[in-house]
């Protein structure tokens, strides 16, 4: 399972494939969205990983086309409420050093993570 699972031990996937495949076809995000409010079969399918057009109809967020437009979900329902924006830092905070600019992207106990872009 390891293998399959590129080395990760899987506790929950909520990937996008329900109720379609043969994983859990209630995961807990899924859970969670219903009890907000997004009451439908497949609320990650048509809110989290969905967007509409500029005449409102709903598209997928599988096609790559649409990857430049934000999901329906409200961030704070999002799947990803504390990525930071490609534009944005941390606080604010850049460096420059000779050069290379550092905007810090995520700060934990644990981790730390940057993006870094030459000028």
């Amino acid at each position: 399972m390891r293998i399959a699972q590129c080395g990760f031990d899987t506790y929950e996937r909520d990937d996008g494939i329900h109720p379609y495949s043969g994983h859990d076809p209630d995961p807990a995000y899924n859970d969670y969205l219903r009890s907000q409010g997004f009451g439908v079969d497949n609320p990650w399918e048509e809110w989290a990983n969905a967007t509409e057009d500029e005449d409102g109809t709903l598209r997928s967020g599988w096609f790559l086309k649409y990857s430049n437009r934000p999901a329906r979900i409200p961030d704070e329902h999002s799947e990803t409420p504390d990525i930071t924006r490609k534009n944005q830092s941390l606080d604010s905070v850049s460096w420059n050093i000779l050069g290379q600019v550092y905007t810090p992207k995520q700060m934990s106990d644990d981790s730390f993570s940057w993006h870094a872009v030459s000028h």
